[in-house]
């Protein structure tokens, strides 16, 4: 119940869209470690060491609630943004043909989520480069 309650408090925030996003970051980097066991279990043994190299994000994505207790507004940005990166990477680790370009539609879609009409000057880039990503 210690790991829970200290897990909440690191997530807290006071905006709602804040700390929503740091919830998000939080489920996405403790899913780091499982994502290339999950891989391989669907396809099996091919998809060689490369799927480790998926595990390279989930630091940054644990550090997102720390810098939004510096920055709201920065954490939300930086969610948005190691989710495209992260998944462009994962892209080019997995090959097109993995499908996993498919994140990239979430990442646009938290970015249509997190923000608010004021921050429309970082809205449209959060959600531009996934969306340009998407169609390279």
């Amino acid at each position: 119940m210690k790991l829970l309650a200290a897990l909440r408090a690191y997530a807290a925030h006071d905006d709602p869209a804040t700390a929503m996003a740091n919830f998000v970051a939080l489920v996405l980097g403790w899913n780091g470690p499982f994502y290339p066991l999950y891989v391989i279990a669907l396809i099996g043994g091919t998809a060689g060491g490369a799927v480790f190299l998926t595990m390279l994000a989930m630091p940054f994505f644990l550090a997102i609630p720390a810098l939004s207790h510096r920055s709201g507004t920065g954490a939300r940005v930086a969610l948005s943004l190691v989710g495209t990166v992260n998944t462009i990477w994962c892209i080019k680790l997995l090959g097109t043909p993995s499908a996993v370009g498919l994140f990239l539609l979430p990442c646009i879609a938290l970015s249509a989520l997190l923000f608010r009409r004021r921050e429309r000057a970082l809205f449209l880039p959060a959600a531009g480069l996934p969306l340009a990503a998407l169609f390279m």
